[in-house]
């Protein structure tokens, strides 16, 4: 990635941060990071705690307008936890108006449309989670897994930065997210995106490393911290489940 995109990773909790999370936790680059790099993890651990902060907003502003980002892209580990987490993220564009926000979300169940209100916000919603039904192809952004350049449909971009396959002439791994490619924050257009995943399968643990390999302390800062974002989740419930959108189900 270009030096210009700020990236914001949170703890990989499945089904608790990754609500919407389904298939893709059995190839999560994520969780494979986690269960591998104890540094990685605690860093993550770090921002998803952080996320709980009265002043999680002024910091985040004050690190991306003094960071030198032209663009912030939350979650390539994590999602949005919840409602309120979504509307912390709407303020944060708000107040910097003059930054480009983008990321892909299976966290379909939330109102999303606080940020894909905004003009700097683009939302990538993500098939293969629990919520692909409220995914309308015909308007929303979108992006997919495939394990072969010829699932594409029509219309579909394979990221040009994913040479799963190793052909760096033929899938473009050597071009640079942000130098050569902006596709996915540009506006003026719908995303339809493709990532290619060489492998079928898991390619990691499947879960967080178990309690009884962790360190006690950090044992109780994730337990915590779930807590939290379950009491907040409760206080902030998501919007009433709406009629599924037909657009889905051509997927």
């Amino acid at each position: 990635m270009a030096r210009k995109i700020g990236v914001f990773d949170i703890l990989v909790l499945p089904w608790l941060v990754c609500r919407g999370a389904l298939k893709c936790q059995w190839f999560c680059f994520a969780l494979k990071q986690q269960n591998t790099h104890l540094g990685v993890l605690l860093r993550r651990l770090e921002n998803l705690e952080a996320t709980l902060r009265p002043d999680f907003v002024d910091r985040m502003v004050q690190w991306v307008d003094g960071s030198g980002v032209e663009v912030m892209s939350p979650h390539h580990a994590g999602d949005f936890w919840g409602q309120c987490y979504v509307n912390v993220w709407a303020v944060i564009a708000r107040r910097l108006p003059h930054k480009q926000f983008f990321c892909y979300t299976k966290s379909l169940d939330l109102d999303l449309t606080v940020l894909t209100s905004l003009p700097n916000w683009i939302v990538i919603k993500s098939f293969d989670g629990k919520f692909d039904d409220r995914i309308d192809v015909a308007k929303d952004n979108y992006s997919k897994v495939i394990h072969d350049p010829t699932e594409a449909k029509p219309g579909e971009k394979i990221c040009p930065d994913k040479g799963s396959l190793g052909n760096k002439k033929a899938y473009g791994i050597a071009k640079v997210c942000g130098v050569t490619c902006n596709y996915c924050w540009e506006p003026g257009y719908q995303k339809r995106l493709c990532f290619l995943e060489k492998r079928k399968g898991w390619n990691g643990h499947r879960f967080l490393l178990k309690p009884g390999k962790m360190p006690p302390e950090l044992v109780k800062r994730i337990r915590a911290v779930s807590r939290n974002i379950i009491a907040l989740n409760r206080k902030f419930p998501p919007p009433q489940e709406s009629t599924p959108l037909s657009g889905g189900a051509s997927h």
